[in-house]
This record gives structure tokens, sequence and C-alpha cells, in this order.
């Protein structure tokens, strides 16, 4: 039996662009990739690389490119794709600390911010204990 969990459509746009974050991070590790002269000696770099734009792509098909793709709920497998949603909620949750400590204490936004922050560092910690078997 899978293990789900599910990604709210308040956290959808995080995600999405935490996977986005995390697609350019990875091609910049394969740029810098590029210039080793042991690339084909030991292309394991390359297959690492391979395999984390993979599991990107793959959560991307399943929560949606675009909002305008979708923007409701979304269950995901995290056998299947816990990794690159940990992945997408590591890279995200330090830019949303920036920006929650830039907004100024009177800003409308600032508690919904501060509350979107919280739920994904909550979804961030389930993923990784379904992930540890927990």
């Amino acid at each position: 039996m899978s293990e789900t969990t599910t990604i709210s459509e308040t956290l959808l746009p995080r995600v999405r662009e935490g996977l986005y974050t995390l697609v350019a991070n990875i091609c910049e590790k394969a740029d810098q990739a590029a210039g080793d002269p042991d690339r084909e000696v030991e292309p394991s770099t390359y297959r690492e690389i391979r395999r984390r734009l993979e599991g990107a792509w793959f959560l991307l098909d399943v929560v949606g490119w675009t909002a305008r793709e979708n923007s409701d709920a979304v269950r995901v497998d995290v056998s299947q794709q816990g990794e690159a949603l940990l992945s997408a909620i590591e890279t995200m949750l330090p830019m949303m600390t920036v920006w929650v400590s830039e907004l100024k204490h009177d800003d409308p936004c600032r508690r919904e911010r501060f509350e979107e922050f919280r739920a994904l560092k909550r979804l961030g910690a389930a993923v990784a204990l379904r992930r540890s078997g927990g």
C-alpha cells in the first residue's frame, strides 16, 4: 500500500515555485559538471542530475505546471514523489523565511504568509517522517 500526502491548494503555488527553483539549481550543477574533466570517467554526477530532474518534472506533471493547469489540492505518493516534494519544500522554506521577515508588522499579508510558511514546514516534516518509515 502506498503512502500518500495531500498538497493543499494554498501550498500548491509554493511547491510549484520550489520545484522550478529546484530545477534551476539542478541545472546549475549540470553546468558545473560539464566543466569537470572526469565527467566521462565518472558519469555518476550526470546520473544523479538526471534522476533529480526527472523527479522534479514528474512531480510538476502531478501538481500541474501552472495554476491554470491545476489549482486544486493534490494527493501525491510519497514513495514516488516524496524526495522531489521534500527537496522543493526545503528549497522554498529559506526563501519564505526571508520574505516573511521582510514584511512590515502592519502588512495585511504578514499573517497569511506566516501561516503559509508554517503549513509548508508542517508538510515537509510529515513527508520526511513518511519517507523515513515513521
